[in-house]
């Protein structure tokens, strides 16, 4: 039941758009007590990837994937990450009726993972979004987060890190929080690279 990223083309290299293979292993594993795993790498998507009617299934790094080192500026810097470059205002990532799954060792990045200045050319409004569908099959529910790592790059001000139950929030509940990490707003402190212009306007957690 356990289906590595890598299986279906996906390479390290975070500035291209690999939304097809990284997609496929994602519809490849099985919606009941599948795996699918993320690499140990960067690597992006310029489409809304999505992960609907799953029941005690794990979406994120292999154990030993999980190594957050120590790195931009002042935070662990997670080994696996998935960068966002389609259009501003995107999303990186849905669970739409997803119930006792977890979601583990991997970070969620505004921005493609270049530092040339390629990296602000867009930016995600929304990194993950965890909801019930319109009509739904199972309830959004019992979910796991651990050691997730959801990172503002640059001036970005309207950005949300998590959403929970924006559209529907019937049974989205019970949800867990191990080790996460959210990066926005650096407002004047020096260890975060991020303007004084974003000051008040990301948001790590929206509930709806």
């Amino acid at each position: 039941n356990v289906f590595l990223m890598e299986w279906f083309g996906v390479v390290p290299n975070a500035a291209i758009n690999q939304y097809t293979g990284i997609q496929a292993a994602m519809n490849a594993t099985p919606s009941t007590a599948g795996a699918c795993i993320t690499p140990p790498y960067g690597i992006a998507t310029a489409t809304t990837l999505t992960w609907t009617n799953r029941r005690g299934c794990y979406f994120g790094a292999l154990g030993s994937y999980k190594t957050a080192t120590p790195g931009y500026r002042v935070y662990p810097n997670p080994l696996s990450v998935i960068h966002w470059m389609g259009v501003n205002g995107g999303t990186n990532l849905v669970a739409y009726d997803v119930g006792h799954c977890t979601f583990a060792g991997f970070g969620l990045d505004t921005r493609i993972g270049l530092n040339n200045g390629d990296q602000y050319t867009n930016a995600a409004g929304l990194l993950m979004d965890v909801d019930m569908n319109s009509t739904h099959s199972t309830t959004t529910t019992e979910n796991v987060f651990d050691g997730m790592y959801f990172r503002e790059r640059h001036t970005n001000t309207t950005l949300v890190g998590l959403r929970i139950a924006y559209s529907n929030w019937q049974n989205c509940e019970f949800f867990q929080f191990y080790d996460c990490s959210w990066q926005g707003s650096g407002a004047d402190i020096p260890e975060y690279w991020i303007s004084t212009t974003n000051v008040g306007g990301a948001k790590a957690i929206q509930l709806g």
